[in-house]
C-alpha cells in the first residue's frame, strides 16, 4: 500500500512525514512540517507568505490564494517563482536575482529581495497608452522579503506585503489612487488634458 505522504497532504510547501502505526497499515498517519508563517494539521493556516533564511540562501513561498497571477518574479525580473500545487516557491542564493545586501550599524547584515507580478515589468493588460503613461487593469502586487543576520549569525526572516486587489463591484473595501498634476518634481509644468490617456 502507498504511503499516506505519496500525494503530500501538507499545504503551502509543508513537508509530509509518515508515522509508523504498528498496525496492518504501517503509514496511515502523518505529521506535516510547516514552513515559517504557516501552521495547522496540514499547514493550511497562516499569512500565506513564508520566508526562510539559511547561511547563504533565502526560500520563499506564496499561497495561490494571495494572487490570481501565475507569474511571480524577483526584483531582477528574471528569477521566477515556480508554480506548485497550492503555492509559488523559489529558493535562491543571496548573491543572485538582484538581492540587495545592507550592513546596519556594523553588526547586522540584511538581505532584501522583492517579489512582483511579472506584469509589473511590462503589462500586457493595457487599456490605453499615451507616451509613457498608461491605464491598465492590473492590480499591484509586491512582497518585500528580508533576511537579517546578527553578529552571532542568528537569522531572522520577515516580509512586508503590498497588495492592491481589484475591488469586486458588490463588496466594500478601501482603494488607493494617485493623480499626477505636474510633469516633473520641480512642479513648474502642468500636464495638459491631451497628455492624459483617456478611455
Amino acid at each position: 500500500r502507498e504511503s499516506v505522504c505519496a500525494e503530500n497532504p501538507c499545504q503551502n510547501g509543508g513537508s509530509c512525514n509518515a508515522l509508523a502505526s504498528g498496525g496492518s497499515e504501517p503509514h496511515s498517519a502523518f505529521v506535516c512540517e510547516c514552513l515559517t508563517g504557516f501552521y495547522g494539521d496540514t499547514c493550511q493556516k497562516g499569512s500565506g507568505i513564508s520566508v526562510n533564511c539559511t547561511d547563504n540562501k533565502m526560500a520563499v513561498s506564496v499561497a495561490h490564494s494571495l494572487t490570481a497571477t501565475e507569474e511571480l518574479v524577483l526584483s531582477d525580473g528574471q528569477c521566477q517563482l515556480t508554480n506548485q500545487s497550492h503555492y509559488f516557491f523559489l529558493e535562491f542564493a543571496f548573491g543572485s536575482c538582484g538581492t540587495i545586501q545592507q550592513i546596519k550599524s556594523g553588526k547586522e547584515v540584511v538581505y532584501k529581495q522583492t517579489i512582483n507580478k511579472k506584469s509589473e515589468f511590462g503589462s500586457t493588460n493595457i487599456i490605453s497608452r499615451v507616451g509613457e503613461l498608461a491605464i491598465t487593469r492590473d492590480s499591484r502586487f509586491q512582497i518585500t522579503l528580508f533576511c537579517s543576520f546578527d553578529a552571532k549569525g542568528v537569522a531572522t526572516a520577515f516580509f512586508r506585503s503590498l497588495q492592491e486587489v481589484p475591488l469586486n463591484a458588490t463588496s466594500f473595501n478601501f482603494f488607493q489612487y494617485s493623480l499626477k498634476l505636474y510633469k516633473s518634481s520641480s512642479y513648474n509644468m502642468w500636464f495638459n488634458s491631451s497628455d492624459y490617456p483617456v478611455v
